[in-house]
């Protein structure tokens, strides 16, 4: 239901702003209509086409859209690099969330809930295999934590379900970014930025540049979000990447290496209850080191990155879990 064809988005992402890997996910039922066999059949078509292992990565994708708070709210559905079926609310088997989980654990699919402060978190049904990331930021704005800035929301926020409050919560996922401009610069009366192909974009560090590759990193939460911009992050724990649960009993060292496209503005680590600490900066570019006390006797904490840029463009790593040893 977006603008222009498929094909122009492909050429888009990889020659217009020189991306690795795109994934275009069109609702598999909008407005009245379904994503018939046939139309699903040439959209993966073009997908392979497209495809070129070691240069351009092409995902497979789909936006499952069910209904807004208190209802599942919508998630982008990525299948394996061989593809699948299109899994739809239309069908009795994937009409509710715990539906789709559960055929896309059998597909071996990831299903990664989208605008989560807009249309729903939906973290009843979570499960860590299949919701392995949740998008953070899209031309919807940022969803992080409600209040936040410089990149706001719709204004319509639904309460509790933001970033932070599933964090909290004990939810456990890594972060992803995306654009659902569906090529407009005015869409659902929002308006972020100028670019809608670019209010939102995805990081992953893979092994290789492939769907398999891609899905893996994605799989392992090896990944982190921007507003757009192509800004660098590398977030670790006693060594361990970003995405990673560590059993820690003592204190440890953080490490945050930034390559920014602007001057940075701000550079924090966000942990539980949208506590932040705040970290020097200087330039475009940082490579910190400190230390973090051990999480509660009994408990677990959660470190993440967020750096602001003078020019509005923001970066999250996915989080870091420190497990307490004598937590259940």
């Amino acid at each position: 239901d977006g603008t222009g064809t498929v094909e122009e988005a492909y050429f888009r992402a990889r020659y217009r702003y020189r991306d690795d890997l795109v994934a275009v996910s069109d609702h598999e039922s909008f407005l009245g209509k379904r994503t018939p066999p046939g139309e699903w059949a040439e959209a993966c078509r073009v997908a392979d086409e497209f495809d070129e292992p070691g240069k351009f990565t092409v995902l497979k994708a789909f936006e499952w859209t069910g209904r807004m708070h208190p209802g599942p709210g919508h998630k982008t559905v990525y299948l394996p690099h061989e593809g699948g079926p299109v899994l739809s609310r239309e069908d009795e088997t994937t009409k509710t969330a715990r539906g789709l989980i559960s055929e896309c654990r059998k597909l071996g699919a990831m299903a990664f809930p989208h605008h989560v402060g807009w249309t729903g978190a939906n973290m009843e049904d979570h499960d860590t295999r299949v919701q392995c990331c949740w998008e953070i930021v899209s031309c919807h704005g940022a969803y992080e934590r409600p209040g936040a800035s410089p990149i706001g929301t719709r204004g319509d926020d639904k309460e509790g379900q933001f970033i932070t409050h599933a964090l909290d919560r004990g939810l456990r996922f890594g972060l992803v970014g995306g654009s659902d401009g569906h090529g407009l610069n005015w869409h659902h009366g929002l308006c972020r930025v100028q670019d809608s192909h670019r209010s939102g974009v995805t990081a992953v560090f893979a092994n290789q540049v492939s769907a398999e590759g891609v899905l893996e990193a994605l799989r392992r939460r090896r990944c982190y979000a921007t507003s757009g911009a192509k800004i660098g992050l590398w977030f670790e724990i006693d060594g361990r990447p970003m995405g990673e649960e560590l059993i820690i009993g003592a204190s440890v060292q953080f490490r945050v290496v930034a390559a920014g496209t602007n001057t940075i503005k701000s550079l924090v680590l966000v942990t539980n209850g949208g506590e932040e600490i705040n970290l020097e900066i200087s330039g475009k570019d940082t490579n910190i080191k400190g230390n973090l006390p051990p999480p509660p006797a009994g408990g677990w904490c959660y470190y993440f990155v967020r750096m602001v840029q003078t020019d509005g463009e923001v970066a999250w790593s996915s989080p870091i879990w420190m497990d307490s040893p004598d937590s259940a």
